[in-house]
């Protein structure tokens, strides 16, 4: 029977690979591990196809097994320059919809075989009522507000909110509620963010701190606004239609290694309320809850431009198919 590996970088990239297990092990043996253990150990000598969702682990991986076919599912939806420099060492690569593939192609940033236009595994609950976990609303508030930051310093917009994120996000009004969600990353990378926002949610009412490594999509379906920077979470979001405020960075123009202009996180920003300066956030914020569908044509143009006709909830099933007949090509062989 083949034998199928499920390579896991970090935990919180469980949403992602685990609704594959089952459904590949009706075809295959498959056998999920870590990625220190995958480079530790090795994989099984009979293992044919590997499954990650971390492009960047690839390369290493393949330093330790060079046998299997690579397939990454993807979990990012932006540039930041990222698939330059990691979609050419897997064998295919999932994306979100044949706008993506159109893009990848015309820059040269191409996996060894091929794309499969799938969907994404992460994004599945969103196109489906009543999945994705418990929906997480702030006690006591009439709005709620999911304040999602990207982890790149030049980028993020979390050194601009500083310790009056509460006040630049909502002003006075104390009914708005707020999640914050850190980037995974950020505990690793700025574990002072953390700290800081703990004392925010002790010191507000209506203001919570979310663990980094929790699944993102409960926390998009209890939004009823999004304010992020350049966090693929943007374009998770995009599915549900609801509005966006987006704070500019003016540090990203000296950080090239992250900054992409012409990443679809900088390209596609009219789909939302857009500033560049933290003292008038929480007057936007307002308006943008006062009024949720003043850019809901923009966001159902670029929602659409993004998954296509891939936006049913089914990724999973098309990456399954697109495995089945990569392992039936195997055996044929």
């Amino acid at each position: 029977m083949p034998h199928i590996t499920i390579v896991r970088t970090f935990d919180w990239h469980r949403p992602m690979l685990d609704p594959l297990v089952a459904p590949l092990g009706r075809m295959a043996d498959v056998e999920t591990t870590t990625a220190a253990a995958f480079l530790e150990h090795g994989a099984d000598r009979s293992t044919d196809i590997v499954v990650v969702a971390d492009a960047g682990i690839v390369a290493r991986l393949r330093s330790v097994a060079d046998r299997p076919l690579y397939v990454h599912v993807g979990h990012g939806l932006i540039s930041k320059r990222q698939t330059e420099y990691y979609y050419r060492d897997a064998d295919f690569i999932c994306l979100a919809g044949r706008e993506t593939e159109r893009r990848l192609t015309e820059r040269g940033h191409l996996p060894r075989r091929g794309f499969w236009v799938t969907g994404m595994v992460q994004a599945d609950p969103l196109f489906r009522d009543g999945e994705g976990g418990a929906i997480r609303r702030v006690a006591g508030a009439r709005r709620s507000v999911l304040y999602a930051p990207t982890w790149n310093a030049t980028l993020s917009s979390a050194e601009m909110l500083g310790a009056q994120l509460v006040e630049s996000i909502r002003g006075a009004d104390a009914s708005i509620g707020i999640i914050i969600k850190p980037h995974p990353h950020i505990p690793v990378a700025h574990p002072h963010l953390i700290e800081r926002w703990r004392r925010l949610a002790e010191d507000n009412s209506g203001v919570e701190l979310a663990e980094a490594g929790d699944d993102l999509v409960p926390f998009l379906k209890s939004a009823d606004l999004m304010v992020s920077d350049a966090s693929s979470a943007i374009f998770h979001y995009l599915a549900l239609n609801r509005p966006i405020v987006l704070i500019d960075n003016p540090a990203r123009f000296t950080d090239p290694g992250v900054f992409d202009p012409e990443g679809i996180e900088w390209t596609w920003r009219d789909m939302a309320d857009r500033v560049e300066a933290v003292d008038g956030l929480a007057g936007v914020v307002r308006a943008a809850l006062d009024r949720p569908d003043r850019l809901a044509a923009r966001r159902l143009h670029y929602r659409q431009t993004l998954y296509g006709d891939h936006a049913d909830g089914r990724a999973v099933e098309r990456i399954v198919a697109h495995v089945g007949a990569l392992l039936e090509g195997r055996a044929a062989a």
